[in-house]
């Protein structure tokens, strides 16, 4: 088959707007178009009043607004779910004539023939600008929703039912909604039932590019009324003690169906046999007696639920413990040779209506007689380190002894005292100092003592340092400092005083310095000799 043949045959069997039926029929030209069953790219052909076709120039309809309305009359012309674009093959040089130029629609329009344009035939185009489009054409089959559901088939108020369709495409059913909005709502494949009546829903398939929307199908479900079951009654805490409360809760079905539908509150209150043990305010149960209180929980209903059953719980309720808290030491931290002031407090002791007295926390005690001792309420600090302390509270009648509890307060150093200084011992400009350690390190062993003689200092680790490079003549005063982890402590009194001089020349020392004057002659007279 001839190949302009071939693509006439296929432009009447996929797009049936080819056969050119009416005037402004815009149709793929086949001998410069492919085309597909489901789409068509190439130049577009337009027909006249007197049946004759042409194509169609490039000036002013390829850009901008008159491209954006060409396109929306193209898709429109070819129908629903035609898309449009440019065609990438728009230059291809044409066979026949123009019949539009200068086309400019306002999106409208059925065909660019309606459209603003040069008179027909009459164009200043040249084969090269023929305009045409590259389409996505529409040939979706038809289908139907074949099955329609719900799981269960009928409702109670406050339910949900599951809803299911299928459709004769095999695409999935997913769209589902209510036309009783005061009955029923739905959400993605639910329905909730607001109300007894009739709940109408519906489905819906919208398709996809090989099958059109299904026509909506829908189906009446019965709500009747529902029975309402109190449960989750529990106490918080679950059991009582002399003198404590507990808050009560539970919940129906009714109440959590809906967000807290009003009127369907729960109300408690205890049996007559309990009331030597606790009474009720509200929600909350407060244990005036020891033994076990029953409480109960009722709910009424309403026109769309039945009265709940009555529900009941036990609650023992025991001798009250007592919990010591607010363990503080004031100040928080201690130091070496210092003090923190204790206190603690008992919930026994402003627990209920009136004080009881006696509970107060005052029996304090170390737990580390190394790094700290207690007297009454006062924690003393003899060591470095950590200092846990205990608090205990022992009871009484009502209140069980209190858990100890413990309190662990960081000691830290202090500055050493200040050394002694025992002897200054003058030298050839240097000065010797001795001193005695401080009478307290801090808490912290001394790692460097500092000894400053006007200005001329020196550092070691202990008694005696020397301090060298002193002017020899002058008279000196100096101080020792000692140092510890804590820093720095203060400075010795400067006790004392020494002049550092020349040494006195003794007898073995004109010997040694005769010695050594007579090794340099004995060098010199070898060297001359060796050199001559």
């Amino acid at each position: 088959m001839h190949k302009s043949a071939l693509k006439t045959f296929l432009l009447l069997l996929f797009v049936p707007a080819v056969a050119l039926a009416a005037v402004g029929d815009m149709t793929f030209d086949p001998a410069n178009s492919t085309i597909t069953a489901t789409s068509s790219d190439g130049l577009i052909l337009v027909e006249g009043p007197d049946g004759r076709l042409g194509y169609v120039c490039d000036d002013i309809i390829d850009n901008g607004t008159a491209l954006t309305n060409a396109l929306i009359v193209a898709e429109t012309h070819f129908g629903a779910g035609s898309s449009c674009i440019i065609s990438a093959n728009y230059n291809i040089s044409p066979s026949n004539n123009f019949i539009l130029d200068d086309v400019n629609c306002n999106g409208t329009e059925s065909s660019w023939i309606d459209c603003s344009h040069t008179t027909l035939f009459s164009h200043n185009c040249a084969v090269s600008e023929a305009f045409g489009l590259n389409c996505m054409i529409n040939n979706a089959a038809d289908q139907t929703i074949t099955s329609f559901t719900s799981n269960p088939a009928t409702g109670t108020y406050a339910s949900t039912a599951t809803l299911s369709a299928t459709a004769s495409s095999g695409l999935t059913v997913t769209q589902f909604a209510s036309t009783t909005a005061t009955i029923c709502s739905v959400g993605t494949n639910t329905v909730f039932f607001l109300s007894p009546g009739t709940c109408n829903v519906t489905a819906d398939q919208v398709g996809n590019a090989a099958f059109n929307p299904a026509p909506q199908v829908n189906i009446d479900i019965t709500v009747g009324k529902a029975t309402q079951t109190i449960s989750g009654f529990t106490a918080s805490p679950a059991s009582g003690t002399y003198n404590g409360s507990s808050t009560l809760s539970a919940f129906t079905d009714a109440y959590l169906a809906l967000d807290k539908l009003a009127g369907l509150t729960i109300t408690y209150g205890r049996t007559a046999g309990s009331s030597a043990v606790c009474s009720v305010s509200g929600n909350i149960v407060i244990y005036i007696g020891t033994g076990t209180c029953t409480v109960t929980a009722d709910q009424s209903g309403d026109t769309n639920y039945n009265a709940a059953t009555q529900v009941t719980l036990d609650i023992p309720v025991a001798k009250l413990d007592q919990t010591i808290s607010n363990f503080t030491a004031t100040p928080a931290s201690g130091l070496f040779e210092g003090s923190s002031t204790l206190s603690a407090i008992s919930d026994a002791y402003s627990q209920g209506e009136v004080k009881i007295a006696g509970l107060e926390v005052t029996d304090f005690g170390s737990l580390t007689s190394s790094i700290c001792t207690v007297n009454g309420n006062v924690v003393s600090f003899i060591a470095v380190g950590t200092c846990a302390v205990s608090a205990d509270q022992a009871g009484d009648e009502n209140y069980n002894a209190a858990t100890q509890v413990t309190l662990d307060i960081i000691v830290d150093a202090i500055v050493p005292d200040a050394p002694v200084i025992t002897n200054i011992e003058p030298g050839f400009m240097s000065l010797a100092v001795s001193f005695d350690p401080p009478e307290s390190d801090g808490g912290s062993p001394v790692t460097n003592y500092l000894v400053d003689c006007d200005g001329y200092t020196a550092n070691g680790t202990g008694s005696p340092i020397v301090v060298e490079n002193v002017p020899n003549g002058t008279s000196y005063s100096c101080t020792v400092t000692a140092e510890n982890s804590a820093g720095q402590g203060a400075p010795s009194s400067a006790d004392g005083t020494a002049i550092p001089a020349f040494p006195v020349p003794t007898l073995s020392y004109w010997a040694q310095l005769i010695m050594v004057l007579s090794l340099m002659l004995i060098m010199f007279g070898f060297a001359m000799k060796v050199r001559n």
